[in-house]
């Protein structure tokens, strides 16, 4: 179990819809963190306090127990989930600042794939060629050296040619 952190001092808004959720939830079940903690089986609730916050969006095993301990249908978290994780992709994609923190381009397809409907994946898919367009014209305002020099601080392992 292992839960994605979203960025340094960044919250996407998908985390901080999917954070709300969790507290409002939390709070409607009138349970403390301590308490949700133990009921998810958890020995700590610091977890839980990111979660809430959107700084961290929790990992997907944990989804079913949540649901349970705060009485919400599993696809009304999954789905809030799959938003915050495609965010942090298309960040991870555009070399955001969102981009900072580990992960992949696994991330990007695993949570394309997870997304459940073909139009969910079309609406990922229309978000990060939306950002691709703006990196273009980027490039163009500045230059090709100067995007280059600016793709290689992202990915400075990229062999020559290969940003």
């Amino acid at each position: 179990m292992s839960a994605f952190p979203v960025s340094g001092g960044i919250i996407t808004e998908p985390a901080f819809e999917l954070g709300q959720a969790l507290h409002l939830h939390r709070l409607a079940c009138g349970l403390s963190l301590r308490r949700l903690a133990a009921q998810l089986g958890l020995s700590s609730h610091s977890g839980l306090v990111d979660y809430e916050r959107g700084v961290r969006i929790p990992p997907e095993d944990l989804l079913p127990a949540y649901c349970r301990a705060l009485k919400v249908p599993s696809d009304y978290l999954g789905e809030l989930r799959q938003r915050a994780l495609l965010e942090v992709a298309v960040g991870k994609v555009a070399g955001s600042p969102a981009a900072a923190h580990g992960g992949s381009s696994e991330v990007l397809s695993v949570t394309l794939m997870s997304l459940r409907t073909p139009m969910a994946r079309v609406e990922g898919l229309t978000a990060i060629i939306g950002r691709f367009r703006e990196i273009v014209a980027i490039g163009l305002i500045l230059g090709a050296e100067e995007l280059v020099i600016a793709a290689r601080r992202v990915n400075p392992d990229a062999p020559d040619g290969r940003c």
